[in-house]
């Protein structure tokens, strides 16, 4: 009886640290462990980034600690490439930039946060440029990989 109890509060004390997410335990030597698995935004591939802006908003915001993209200029020419990560009050946290030319695809980029932010900061959309030519996004992962034992 006190081992479902200890599940039980275990499990409460990660739904209030580790939100909107599946929680798995594990039972070990009496002790429950328990972890919330990866959350994620996986982002549209081949989005189309341009002058005029694409804003792409998430389902819920997620507190980012891991992120990375891919970007591939559109043409033969270079394209000047921006991803735009906002919190939940329009408030710049970091971006993405690449240069690719010649249809060449860029990959691992890393997010750079803007000035006063650290991970895990929040993000709840973002928005896509491409300054002189077209490019694709091809690739853009938002993770929270919160876990608590």
């Amino acid at each position: 009886m006190k081992l479902t109890f200890f599940l039980t509060v275990s499990i409460f004390f990660m739904l209030s640290s580790c939100s909107k997410c599946e929680i798995i335990c594990e039972l070990e030597n009496s002790k429950a462990y328990c972890s919330c698995p990866n959350v994620c935004h996986n982002g549209q591939t081949d989005l189309l980034a341009n002058s005029l802006g694409t804003t792409v908003s998430l389902e819920q915001p997620i507190n980012v600690d891991k992120a990375s993209a891919s970007i591939s200029a559109a043409t033969s020419a270079y394209s000047d490439t921006y991803i735009y990560l906002y919190n939940s009050d329009s408030l710049s946290v970091g971006s993405f930039h690449a240069v690719p030319g010649n249809y060449e695809m860029m990959d691992s980029l890393s997010m750079v946060l803007d000035s006063g932010f650290v991970f895990p900061v929040e993000v709840s959309y973002y928005t896509v440029y491409s300054w002189w030519n077209p490019a694709n996004i091809n690739e853009l992962s938002l993770c929270a990989t919160n876990s608590e034992k």
